[in-house]
C-alpha cells in the first residue's frame, strides 16, 4: 500500500519502453519466474497448442527450452527449431512459412541472445509474423534486450513479453516482469491463483 502509486509508474514505464502502452504488466522477482508463471498460466487455462507446433530458435536459452518441452508434452503440441541461415541468422522465410501454415501454436523467441552473441531483429520478425492467425501465440524473451537494443515491439504485435530491469538498465536484482495483450487475458487463468486477482495476471 506504500508504493502503490510507484508501481502503477513502473507498470507504465515498463510499457511505454517495451513501445507497448496497452497490455497487462506484472512485476515479479525475475525475468525467470516471469516466464515459469505465464506458462502456468497458459497451461492452467488450456491455451496451451494443442496439436500444433511450438516453434522456436535452436540458441534458445536452456531453461526455456526445457519450459517449451514440458509444455509440448502437456499438450502434445510438437517443437520446430527453426533452420539457421550461413551467416548464423535466424531463418525468417522458414519462420513465415510455418506461421502462415496456420499450424503453429505458439512462436517463442528472445530478442538477444549474451551466450551466443546473436540477435533477432524486430524488423525481420515483423516480415514472418505479419498477418499470422489468430491462435498463433508469439511470445518474447526481451530480458537480454530490454534497455540495449530498440525494443519498440509494437509492430510485431506480440502476446506476450518477459523481461528484467537488472541486466542492460543497470537495475537491481529482484526485478522482472511479463506483459500480456488485452485480448490474451481472458485465456490466461492467475498463476497463482488468488482473491482478488493482482494486478498483473502473472503476479504471485
Amino acid at each position: 500500500a506504500e508504493v502503490a502509486d510507484e508501481l502503477v509508474v513502473a507498470r507504465r514505464r515498463v510499457a511505454s519502453l517495451l513501445g507497448l502502452e496497452h497490455g497487462n504488466v506484472s512485476l515479479s522477482d525475475s525475468g525467470t519466474s516471469a516466464t515459469v508463471s505465464l506458462f502456468q498460466a497458459m497451461a492452467t487455462a488450456g491455451s496451451s497448442p494443442s496439436g500444433g507446433f511450438i516453434v522456436t530458435d535452436p540458441r534458445e536459452f536452456g531453461p526455456n527450452h526445457e519450459l517449451l518441452r514440458r509444455l509440448a508434452a502437456r499438450s502434445g503440441a510438437g517443437i520446430r527449431l527453426l533452420g539457421l541461415t550461413p551467416e548464423g541468422r535466424l531463418d525468417i522465410d522458414q519462420l513465415g512459412q510455418l506461421v502462415s501454415a496456420g499450424r503453429v501454436g505458439l512462436v517463442w523467441l528472445s530478442l538477444a541472445h549474451a551466450h551466443a552473441g546473436s540477435t533477432n531483429a524486430v524488423s525481420e520478425l515483423v516480415r514472418a509474423l505479419d498477418g499470422r492467425p489468430t491462435e498463433t501465440w508469439v511470445v518474447l524473451d526481451a530480458c537480454q534486450s530490454f534497455g540495449q537494443l530498440d525494443d519498440d515491439l509494437a509492430a510485431l504485435d506480440p502476446d506476450a513479453v518477459i523481461g528484467t530491469s537488472r541486466k542492460w538498465l543497470r537495475g537491481p536484482r529482484g526485478v522482472g516482469f511479463g506483459w500480456v495483450h488485452p485480448r490474451r487475458l481472458d485465456d490466461l487463468e492467475p498463476w497463482p491463483s488468488s482473491t482478488p486477482a493482482p494486478l498483473g495476471v502473472l503476479e504471485r
